[in-house]
């Protein structure tokens, strides 16, 4: 359902820059039409497809999270506790003190 209508959305964008730029020029409207009908196909195939490629992805991108969650990926930190955060070089403590916030 997502990528249909992506597709539409970039089929109607495509067919009205076509269309705007082609009576810009002074073609003639039976030209411009033609072009545009062309173009707003043309941009429906490319927009299933770049939807598909963006919904595949997000879903990998998702079910890899959700596994690394189910075998102990990063533990969360207590609110109680102090966590520890190293840097290359250094060691940094962060804790739970207020942070200074300036007023302007």
């Amino acid at each position: 359902m997502t990528a249909k209508l992506c597709a539409a959305a970039l089929s109607l964008l495509g067919f009205s820059t076509s269309m705007f730029i082609g009576l810009w020029v002074d073609n003639s409207f039976v030209t411009v039409v033609m072009r545009s009908l062309g173009v707003m196909i043309l941009f429906y195939f490319m927009g299933l497809i770049l939807a598909g490629i963006g919904q595949k992805v997000v879903e990998e991108s998702f079910n890899n999270e959700i596994e690394s969650l189910k075998t102990g990926g990063p533990e969360l930190a207590n609110s109680d506790e102090e966590m520890e955060l190293e840097t290359p070089g250094e060691q940094m403590i962060l804790d739970d003190s207020p942070v200074p916030v300036a007023h302007g």
